[in-house]
């Protein structure tokens, strides 16, 4: 009998903080290995596919009312990816250089349809005029702030518009009490 080699996977996975500090969610990160604190790989939808598969690991995490937040390249939306995990469950993360195309955002319409929430991460930058904040329900702000992008003015325009807003690498007291007052 021929034995077929099993393929060790790395998920990292982190709470999503509300605004009381209580878990309202984890979003999940594919690790190549043990000692990487992140993310590294030259396939995404082969990465994407990775963190799904080990979901039942975690199970917890798609148990209501908490959410699974999963970075997803075009190419899964495309395919329907989201589709084996649930509304209920999943949170697709989108970022705004892989969906460009008439297509992905029609596949993000249908999902949205469907009862999908998607998160467009802003990684840094301007996304106040992003077609993809047409599909997207929650917008993540970095808090680090990389691109120095005007956060508050971002933040105030977005929640005017009906976006719930995430902030992400809130790492000091100082930057927790900014996130709070961006709502």
């Amino acid at each position: 009998v021929a034995t077929q080699p099993y393929e060790t996977l790395f998920v990292a996975r982190q709470p999503v903080l509300d605004a009381d500090l209580a878990t309202w969610g984890y979003i999940h990160y594919y690790r190549r290995c043990l000692e990487h604190t992140y993310s590294e790989f030259t396939d995404p939808l082969m990465a994407t596919l990775s963190v799904i598969q080990c979901m039942p690991a975690c199970l917890e995490t798609c148990s209501l009312p908490q959410k699974a937040l999963i970075h997803l390249p075009a190419q899964a939306v495309l395919t329907g990816i989201p589709k084996a995990l649930g509304p209920d469950c999943v949170v697709p993360v989108l970022t705004a250089h892989g969906f460009a195309d008439a297509r992905s955002i029609e596949a993000l319409r249908s999902l949205r349809g469907e009862g999908y929430t998607m998160a467009l991460d802003a990684q840094g930058g301007d996304v106040c005029d992003s077609p993809l904040l047409d599909v997207a329900g929650i917008v993540i702000l970095d808090m680090m702030n990389p691109g120095g992008a005007d956060l508050a003015g971002q933040a105030a325009t977005l929640r005017s518009r009906g976006h719930e807003l995430m902030a992400k690498r809130v790492e000091t007291a100082e930057a927790l009490g900014a996130a709070r007052a961006m709502g």
